[in-house]
């Protein structure tokens, strides 16, 4: 089946029957459009408008994957390029044929833009082994996640950003540190409603009323600040993500 891809995308080539140089010069930085061009035009594949580049766990094996779907099976991550990924079916298709694959699909882009599509993939992927996107079989989809990949695109930064904003917390012990964290992140999500915070947490609205008391104590007027507020909601979420990998 994957040799039948090659195979398929190699038959009319007329200098260089091998798919694979097409592949790692679409996803190469900066992408040479002359060599793109040049090899596509060699192996009889048409340049899409859009493609989105995809990567995969060492010895996984898909399904059936759609036409005109370049890949390289000798890198250390199997790549591959799916063109138009967009047109009407397409995702279905590549989700039939990752179904129980741990891979990870990049945002589809414009072909000149296919580095970045990987980058973000390859990222994706590493998150995906650390448990960030939960336990579950099958391909992370980089478009459902952005904010998660976006939030930990330079950990360094976020570290700095998390260590201040959530520094009040350190006053409190473990237990009670990671309850109030919950709680406030609960309640800057949902708008800062006491009753929606309980329904969420399972608890009486009462008890929500007590922890923003103690809240308000440890944050003072950041809590009235809306750009802190923003900042500390992000602290929050970066602070639950960081906990989720390896090495957070």
């Amino acid at each position: 089946m994957i040799e039948a891809v090659v195979s398929r995308l190699g038959e009319s080539a007329e200098h260089d029957p091998d798919p694979r140089r097409l592949l790692n010069a679409i996803v190469s930085d900066p992408v040479d459009e002359d060599l793109v061009a040049q090899l596509s035009g060699a192996l009889g594949w048409v340049l899409p408008r859009r493609v989105a580049a995809i990567v995969l766990e060492v010895g996984v094996v898909p399904g059936d994957l759609p036409p005109g779907t370049l890949a390289d099976w000798t890198s250390p991550e199997p790549v591959l390029v799916l063109p138009d990924p967009d047109a009407p079916g397409r995702a279905a298709a590549i989700g039939r044929a990752l179904r129980g694959c741990r891979a990870a699909i990049g945002l589809a882009v414009p072909l000149a833009q296919a580095p970045h599509s990987l980058r973000w993939a390859r990222e994706a992927l590493a998150l995906a082994r650390a448990g960030v996107f939960g336990e579950g079989v099958g391909p992370v989809r980089c478009q459902e996640h952005m904010s998660t990949l976006l939030l930990l695109a330079d950990k360094d930064l976020a570290s700095a950003m998390v260590r201040p904003r959530l520094a009040p917390l350190d006053r409190l012990r473990p237990g009670q540190r990671e309850l109030i964290a919950a709680t406030l992140l609960a309640w800057l999500e949902l708008s800062m409603n006491t009753v929606a915070v309980a329904r969420r947490m399972n608890v009486h609205p009462q008890t929500i009323r007590y922890r923003l008391k103690r809240i308000r104590q440890l944050f003072g007027d950041e809590l009235g600040d809306p750009q802190r507020r923003f900042e500390l909601m992000l602290a929050l979420r970066i602070a639950v993500l960081f906990s989720l990998t390896t090495d957070g």
